[in-house]
């Protein structure tokens, strides 16, 4: 049962680092696309923000599941390591 346990939050850590680098990559992406000369005068500046907004969403949502995940490997490590009783 603690390995099944521990298969789901390291599979659970795994999303959501991956959730993280996509939206820093998003970030980065918008970034370079904002800096790049012309863009107000597109009127893409509004789908940038949007872009920027989103992917601030996706970083807390990853955030949020990385840190519970921590806490149910820590919960499940503070289990594990009570000494058995008689």
């Amino acid at each position: 049962m603690p390995e099944s346990a521990i298969r789901l939050s390291y599979g659970r850590l795994r999303i959501a680092i991956g959730g993280l680098e996509q939206a820093q990559s998003q970030l980065e992406n918008t970034a370079k696309r904002i800096a790049k000369p012309g863009i107000q005068s597109t009127g893409d500046l509004s789908q940038e923000a949007v872009s920027l907004l989103q992917a601030r969403t996706d970083f807390q949502a990853n955030l949020a599941t990385l840190k519970v995940s921590d806490q149910m490997i820590q919960s499940l490590f503070d289990v594990l390591a009570e000494p058995l009783t008689p």
